[in-house]
């Protein structure tokens, strides 16, 4: 069963509304250019970067060529010209000199197509064919290339026709991820996989051994969306499909310091200190991934970040710090990671699974998103990106998910301290088609279910014509799949300029991300003494950049990326900064219930730079830390909310002794990146919230049968914010700035 057929001209550049090749006149040897020919090449970017393939003396040669990638036929030392064209329906062919431009297509989503080209070389006619090859399940990859595909959605929804990664230039000129690997630290990858890109250096980190486990399919879907195979007739392909992936089975094993250590860059190393620190430093560094993807969450949350069970986020955060600034010889290491699908409820270190109390069974049969949006935790956050010690660092790129109708999903996480967005989709409607393990009789993929009542379910398990082997899944979702989408796009900005630094990167990204969901609008909660806005919609920060919380800087574009990245200099941000700390006089102040006025309070910053990020620490006492919302204003103006009130920072029962009562913790926040650091800045601090407030709680995110609800009356005593500080992470203003796309 084949669904969603339709035409892909030009598959990768995706710039024509019909398919066809050049005609020729009555007189073979007069070629016409048509308007269709025409139009193809009009297309091509200025620089795209032609494969170069020799026709051989002999005629009739067969010649294979790239779907979607530009072809150059030359013959050195030999004068070539075009005879007739009448062969060519699946591409456009034209005379470049004494070189053929040609632009291969496919139609219908064919495995295969080929065309015959009549030419003369010097003056003895030749006829050679060309064999297009090409991805069968990429015309199903709305991610890459959206246009309006179903995709094997369970109930047959089209994706918006408009929301993709923005990559056809990318394709036209083979930037593609070529001498770049990234490592999936993850469940262990399916490395024999044969439409995988597979680098050296992968680690079992049980034994230190290369060969890696298979306990879940989730390390190989991650592996295929980063660098899947292009262009090889099987399977779909990668947003990087020249990369190279190595694979580090994190999430198999105990997860110890000394396991993070050695996959995340320092695999060589060989020793701990007294604490049990691994002795992470230069000589340790391995060089094997330029690229870090982790899609996956943590479990702990501390309101104090001295909480003994957050001691390996710190752990963690010292390792990114080091690989981030010691890696491949002062350029780094570019983490990416998942914001996790925290937005409406997560699993916390108690194994319980909390979320909030308007948040509804989800009634998949009838259930539409888009049609009927769900206002879930008064439409903030529940936990988000952002109660994370982890994911508020500054060496992180933390990505949240957006769907294949341009909008944040609705799992994906939120929060000041996110940076881009990649795509990873929702059902009903479409997901991401990937890699799966192998066969369709293993127990630990996509294919180990034994109904198939929904088209997606069909198709991981081998129901359909196009999987028949289960060797792909339509059914990977959630920031994990968004978070390798991000990846790919950094593999693929690498290879159009490997001389960018970690820093250089993550600029290029802010400076050329799409602003989608332009209508999305702010959250106010009507309070005793006025409105409080609670959650931000789009904000434009005094460098002229757009961020929201729900999407950092926006999503991934990568021609726009790869363009910038071209012309890019490596020094144009200089060296990077960690400013002195500013703190705030001791404050010991109350914070007013449920008042839109709050507490509000000022330092000011003498140092002249450039912001990059900010790390916000605030010291706060309060009965009920979930009434709490922090903001923070920078001299520019730019508000950023770092904690929104109705959070979900975990009710353990209804005595306020075993509740978290003190917010120690230090906020990571992006908003403001670009802007000039001096001058005064503000901290605003609200309790939202004086009414009873409750959380459910249950064993799991499916378990509406036993699940208990919490309540915590409100707090006997306001709320105290003690002090607070902020550092700038960044450069050194210069006499221009570096403007953005």
């Amino acid at each position: 069963m084949k669904k969603n057929t339709f035409i892909v001209c030009l598959a990768g550049l995706g710039l024509l509304s019909g398919c066809g090749g050049e005609t020729a006149s009555s007189d073979s040897n007069d070629v016409q250019l048509t308007a269709h020919n025409k139009q193809l090449f009009d297309a091509v970017p200025q620089d795209a970067q032609f494969q170069v393939k020799t026709l051989q003396p002999n005629s009739n040669q067969v010649v294979y060529a790239d779907a979607g990638r530009l072809v150059r036929f030359e013959n050195s030392g030999h004068t070539l010209s075009l005879v007739d064209t009448k062969g060519v329906k699946n591409g456009a062919i034209r005379q470049d000199d004494d070189a053929l431009l040609y632009i291969p297509q496919t139609a219908s989503g064919e495995t295969k197509s080929s065309d015959k080209l009549v030419y003369k070389e010097d003056d003895v006619e030749k006829t050679v064919t060309i064999q297009i090859n090409s991805d069968p399940l990429y015309p199903e990859q709305w991610h890459l290339h959206n246009v309006g595909q179903t995709s094997y959605t369970d109930y047959d929804l089209a994706a918006d026709g408009q929301t993709d990664v923005h990559m056809s230039n990318a394709v036209a000129s083979g930037y593609l991820g070529k001498g770049v690997t990234v490592a999936v630290v993850d469940h262990g990858a399916q490395l024999s996989h044969p439409d995988l890109n597979v680098g050296e250096g992968s680690m079992n980190l049980a034994n230190g051994s290369s060969y890696i486990p298979i306990k879940s399919g989730h390390g190989t879907s991650v592996a295929g969306i980063i660098a899947e195979k292009g262009w090889n007739n099987i399977g779909g392909r990668g947003v990087a499909p020249e990369a190279k992936i190595i694979s580090f089975n994190y999430l198999d094993v105990s997860g110890s310091a000394l396991d993070f250590a050695r996959s995340h860059g320092f695999s060589k190393i060989a020793a701990t200190d007294q604490n049990g620190m691994p002795i992470a430093d230069e000589s340790s560094l391995d060089g094997l991934a330029r690229v870090y993807n982790e899609s996956w969450a943590n479990l702990s949350f501390c309101g104090e970040e001295s909480d003994p069970w957050c001691a390996i986020d710190a752990i963690r955060s010292e390792i990114s710090r080091k690989g981030a600034t010691l890696g491949f010889n002062g350029k780094g290491i570019i983490y990416i990671k998942s914001s996790a699908n925290n937005e409406q409820g997560y699993t916390w270190i108690n194994s319980k699974y909390y979320e909030p109390i308007d948040k509804k069974p989800l009634e998949f049969f009838g259930f539409d998103p888009q049609a009927e949006p769900a206002v879930v935790n008064h439409g903030l956050p529940f936990r988000g990106a952002m109660m994370s010690i982890y994911q508020n660092s500054p060496y992180l790129t933390v990505v949240g998910s957006v769907t294949a109708q341009g909008k944040q999903a609705s799992y994906s996480g939120s929060g000041a301290n996110m940076f881009i967005s990649g795509l990873g989709g929702e059902k009903p409607y479409g997901r991401i088609i990937t890699t799966d393990i192998v066969g369709c009789n293993e127990y630990t993929g996509f294919s180990n279910l034994n109904v198939f009542n929904t088209f997606v379910e069909a198709f991981d398990q081998g129901q359909t014509a196009d999987n028949q082997h289960c060797d792909y899944n339509a059914s990977m979702d959630g920031t994990s799949a968004a978070a390798p989408v991000v990846s790919g796009a950094v593999a693929d900005i690498l290879s159009a300029n490997d001389a960018l630094s970690w820093r250089d990167v993550r600029d290029i990204l802010a400076r050329t991300a799409q602003k989608l969901d332009p209508q999305d609008k702010p959250v106010t909660l009507p309070l005793k003494d006025g409105d409080l806005i609670a959650q931000y919609a789009w904000v434009t920060n005094g460098a002229g950049l757009n961020f929201n919380n729900k999407y950092g800087f926006g999503l991934v574009d990568i021609d726009k990326a790869i363009a910038l990245a071209k012309t890019y200099n490596a020094d144009t941000l200089g060296r990077y900064i960690l400013f002195p700390k500013v703190e705030s006089k001791k404050l010991d102040k109350a914070i007013p219930e449920a008042s839109a006025k709050g507490i509000k309070d000022a330092v000011t910053v003498d140092n002249s730079g450039i912001i990059e990020t900010v790390s916000l620490h605030v010291d706060i006492d309060h009965e009920r830390l979930n009434d709490l919302q922090v903001e923070l204003i920078s001299p520019s103006g730019t508000h950023a909310i770092a904690l929104n009130p109705y959070n979900g920072i975990p009710l353990l029962d209804t005595n306020p002794a075993n509740r978290m009562h003190r917010l120690d913790f230090t906020f990571d926040i992006n908003t403001f990146w670009g802007e000039d650091m001096q001058g005064k800045w503000t901290l605003r601090v609200f309790d939202a919230n004086d009414q009873d407030y409750s959380q459910n709680v249950s064993a799991s995110a499916i378990d509406y049968t036993n699940i208990k609800k919490i309540t915590a009356p409100n707090n006997a005593v306001p709320g105290v914010i003690h002090s607070w500080s902020i550092q700038v992470n960044g450069h050194a203003k210069k006499t221009a700035e570096h403007k953005g796309a």
